[in-house]
């Protein structure tokens, strides 16, 4: 589940193309939300880009209403509050949940999406960073995530109650040109914090000690440099560089 506007987008279009049904609402329309869950028996939720909107208080409230919702992939990385209180309410409601705790996603690289949190990196190559110089930032590609929401949906007991972190582990080889990396001062961190927010909560947060836990999952995760491979034309371009 997420935030849909536009049913004849190019994204909604792709996605009707897939024999998928949409319904156009938001995180806030209770009514609407639980007569679109009718029939459904499993909801990936993803809060994005809606990060003031708490899913305990509308989204799982709505499912329960709907009566059919047997389990539900909950995706999370901003509000570690929100997250303990969707995780309580969906227990005391008798879900069968999964909370995906993500780490950076990779195509936080490609355009647009630098201009929000790299915003010099487009035009002069240079990645401005807020998190501390030593800090090890865990990468993931969105696919993934999807890989273990549909394991989740297909197979609920096997991931019931249980919170997953989700991390992996090349830039200027796919650019072939330099890149920067520029460490802001604390001063300057707190001037530019509605940009940086994920890149200052993100060292403060407990992690995944050891990545190679994931692999009792079964599932194939992309690395970076995988990535950056499979993205190359993207990669160049997003820094001017024709591919």
């Amino acid at each position: 589940m997420q935030r849909l506007k536009d049913l004849a987008s190019p994204v909604s279009l792709a996605l009707q193309s897939l024999d998928t049904t949409l319904c156009k609402g938001d995180f806030n329309n209770i009514p609407a939300i639980t007569t679109t869950m009718q029939g459904v028996i499993g909801i990936f939720l993803n809060p994005f880009p809606n990060f003031f909107t708490d899913p305990a208080k509308t989204v799982i409230p709505a499912a329960c209403a709907a009566g059919t919702i047997a389990s539900i992939i909950f995706s999370t990385i901003y509000d570690a509050n929100r997250k303990v209180g969707a995780e309580c309410v969906m227990h005391n409601l008798g879900f069968m949940y999964t909370v995906l705790c993500l780490g950076w996603l990779m195509h936080n690289y490609l355009a647009p999406a630098p201009r929000h949190h790299f915003p010099e990196y487009m035009a002069v190559c240079v990645l401005t960073m807020s998190c501390p110089r030593r800090f090890w930032l865990d990468h993931l590609d969105a696919v993934d995530v999807g890989q273990f929401a549909a394991a989740g949906l297909l197979n609920p007991t096997q991931f019931a109650g249980t919170e997953i972190e989700l991390v992996v582990a090349h830039l200027a080889a796919v650019v072939g040109a330099a890149v920067m990396v520029w460490y802001r001062t604390e001063v300057e961190v707190w001037k530019t914090l509605l940009k940086v927010e994920t890149q200052i909560w993100a060292p403060t947060v407990e992690r995944l000690e050891d990545p190679t836990e994931l692999a009792q999952y079964g599932l194939c995760l992309t690395t970076f440099k995988g990535f950056l491979e499979q993205e190359k034309n993207t990669v160049k371009k997003t820094v001017g560089i024709e591919a």
